[in-house]
Parts: structure tokens; C-alpha cells; sequence
């Protein structure tokens, strides 16, 4: 797979496992510094969750743009944008690795649970630094190559922070915070050099 997707799932599962992590999120928007009027982009969204989480987080004056190649699932977080008057959030059915821009420059980016899936992950980061801005940060959150196992991907499949580290460095990012949240899950966020 060359690009981020849920695809092949149903939205709404895929939904009811990012709200299972929603006490991480709340970690991955303060390494962010999101506030009222962010600007930060989702990558890779699935169902929506975390989209939606950000969007009440940044307020009227932020903006969320939401992206995921998968149509079902950006349809349903659309309608519930809509339901929730979430009027900031734009989603958009999108593979994030052939995105040549962004609609608007944003100080944050978010790559949660998404990276391993990328069949060139080193690419695909290279690919994110052309799309983000020289001040924006990337949090990427990923499954612990050391967890149990009992959600996620298998522990082949999943990477550890010394690997992210690796492939930030020679797409041109530097990480300049790690954090182990639980037993299956950390983020790392990167800037631009």
C-alpha cells in the first residue's frame, strides 16, 4: 500500500476504534499547542474522530481540514460535522501520499495510527514535508513495537520511536518530542529543519 487508508473497513468501526484512544488525544493536541483558532490538518482521518475532536478543539475561528481516500468515511464525518454545526472542518476524500498542497497553510499536522500503513513510510514522510510549512509541526502516533499486541496492527508492522527518528531525519524533519502514552500506543512530534 503506497498511501494512508482505512479503506476496506466500515467507517463507522473504524469511528468507534479512534474514539476508543480519546484519551490520547487530548495529549496529542497539547504536544501540538492547538488552541482557539488553529489551523491543523488530519491526515489520513478514517471515520473522523480525532478530526472532530480537534475541530471543537480549535473552535469557530480554527480550521480542521480532514482528508482520507476512503469516500465512505469521509461522508460520514462530514454529516457529522454538519449534525454538529461544525462548520471549520472541511473534509475531503483525498489519498494523502498524492496531495500536491494543502488548501491553506496550517502550524499543525496529525499522522495517528496511519504511518504503518504507508508501504514506503520514509517516502511518505518526505512527502509531508513538502506539503507542510517550515513552522508547522507533525505528531505522529503510531502503535508501541513493544506493546502486547492486543489492539493494532501486529507487532511486525508497527514501529518504535528510534525508527521514526530515522526516516524524520532523512525526510527532513527533526522529532523533538517523544512520549510513550500506553502499553500499545506513543507519538513523536516533528518539525521541519
Amino acid at each position: 500500500m503506497s498511501s494512508t487508508s482505512h479503506g476496506g473497513t466500515d467507517p463507522v468501526r473504524t469511528f468507534a476504534r479512534q474514539a476508543q484512544r480519546t484519551l490520547l488525544v487530548g495529549e496529542w493536541f497539547d504536544a501540538l499547542r492547538l488552541g482557539q483558532g488553529s489551523a491543523v490538518a488530519d491526515l489520513g482521518c478514517g471515520g473522523g474522530y480525532v478530526a472532530l475532536r480537534a475541530a471543537e478543539r480549535v473552535g469557530t475561528t480554527g480550521t480542521v481540514y480532514a482528508f482520507d481516500r476512503d469516500p465512505e468515511a469521509v461522508e460520514l464525518l462530514r454529516r457529522t460535522a454538519a449534525l454538529h454545526q461544525l462548520h471549520h472542518l472541511h473534509a475531503a476524500v483525498a489519498d494523502v501520499a498524492a496531495l500536491t498542497a494543502l488548501p491553506a497553510p496550517v502550524e499543525a499536522a496529525l499522522l495517528t495510527m496511519v504511518l504503518h500503513h504507508a508501504g514506503d513510510p520514509g517516502a511518505f514522510l518526505a512527502h509531508l514535508r513538502g506539503l507542510l510549512a517550515d513552522d508547522a509541526r507533525l505528531l505522529v502516533a503510531e502503535f508501541a513495537p513493544d506493546g502486547p499486541g492486543l489492539v493494532g496492527p501486529g507487532l511486525a508492522s508497527r514501529m518504535g520511536p528510534a525508527q521514526l527518528n530515522e526516516l524524520a531525519a532523512a525526510a527532513g524533519f527533526d522529532m523533538d518530542w517523544v512520549e510513550r502514552q500506553t502499553a500499545e500506543h506513543w507519538f513523536g512530534v516533528l518539525t521541519p529543519r
